[in-house]
């Protein structure tokens, strides 16, 4: 080749060199770090993925309102719903006017174990089936007889074992008369007070025989305030001067028997 032909051939070279790496760029398709961020499918592909769809809003249901609570059905059904259980009580036949008795009351919802043991009373053990709840209260009453509590009214009743009341009774006079037994059941309701019901009212005749001394005491106590003045006075006066008149006979009769007549 000569000197004159050789720079035009390296000229065309490149010049065709460079034509083919443009045609070259032109045909390579971006990467995901192109413009776009699309990664192009080729020819003839079709697309499997889900389409994306806008999410359906939930509509949120108000709360339901809740009818008002009937606080006589609530007491009712808390009192309907309280335990089996058993109840022992000892008032006596027969008392004497005057002579202290015990009384006792004993409250489980143990249905087999002994009641009996350890009594004080002299009166025969009755016992009966009454509902139990855990708070119970248990009142003696009576106008005919003095009674004074030993223990208290109300108590929790809980467990296997008993619970206890006691009462020191003394007929105030001799007759027939009745001591009333009241057991109360009482329960709690949620926001709302405790409520009592009495499950039980128990009426018992006493025979109460005449005790003479204890008759004149009473009597004498009872009515001191007019007494004294209408009836102890004179007394005390008649027989002061009573004692007064004998006294100046027998000294009237000293003085005639020292001084004989002359």
């Amino acid at each position: 080749m000569s000197s004159r032909q050789r720079p035009w051939t390296i000229i065309t070279s490149i010049l065709i060199g460079l034509l083919l790496a443009g045609c070259a760029s032109q045909a390579t398709p971006p990467t995901d770090g192109g413009h776009t961020g699309v990664t192009p499918k080729p020819p003839g592909v079709i697309s499997t993925a889900p389409a994306q769809s806008t999410p359906t809003p939930v509509a949120i249901q108000p709360a339901t309102p809740q009818p008002p609570q009937d606080p006589a059905a609530m007491v009712q059904a808390e009192f309907s719903r309280l335990a089996a259980g058993r109840i022992l009580y000892n008032p006596p036949e027969e008392m004497t006017e005057g002579e202290r008795e015990r009384v006792e009351v004993r409250i489980t919802q143990n249905m087999t174990a002994s009641l009996t043991e350890g009594l004080k009373g002299s009166g025969a053990p009755r016992i009966e089936q009454i509902p139990v709840a855990s708070f119970m209260k248990v009142r003696l009453t009576s106008d005919s007889f003095d009674i004074t509590p030993v223990s208290s009214e109300e108590q929790i009743v809980a467990g296997d074992t008993y619970t206890q009341w006691a009462w020191d009774v003394v007929p105030q006079r001799s007759g027939t008369h009745a001591l009333i037994l009241v057991v109360t059941a009482r329960v709690k309701l949620a926001g709302f007070s405790d409520e009592q019901r009495d499950l039980d009212i128990i009426e018992r005749t006493i025979n109460v025989r005449v005790n003479p001394v204890y008759s004149v005491q009473s009597f004498i106590s009872n009515n001191r305030d007019w007494l004294f003045p209408t009836v102890l006075v004179p007394l005390i006066i008649a027989l002061g001067g009573w004692v007064w008149k004998n006294y100046s006979k027998r000294k009237n009769s000293g003085s005639e028997t020292n001084n004989p007549p002359q």
